[in-house]
């Protein structure tokens, strides 16, 4: 009989958020693998980004390029 390993589950949960009253933005990250939480918060005086267990920091480097606040993005 073929015996399979286990299969462990790896979850990451994340947040971000914005402070109404100074403007600020923050990411939380739990995750279960290592070295992900300096990989997955992107946090910019215009916004934040989680991209969460499987990174992709190219999304990260994206959104640096996202107009600023003051910048209309309507026609």
């Amino acid at each position: 009989m073929l015996q399979l390993e286990k299969v462990i589950d790896f979850h990451t949960f994340s947040i971000t958020a914005r402070d109404r009253e100074t403007g600020a933005f923050g990411v939380a990250v739990a995750t279960a693998r290592p070295n992900v939480g300096s990989l997955v918060p992107w946090v910019s005086p215009r916004g934040a980004i989680a991209t969460q267990a499987r990174v992709n920091t190219d999304l990260g480097k994206v959104s640096r390029s996202w107009p600023r606040a003051s910048q209309s993005t309507s026609p």
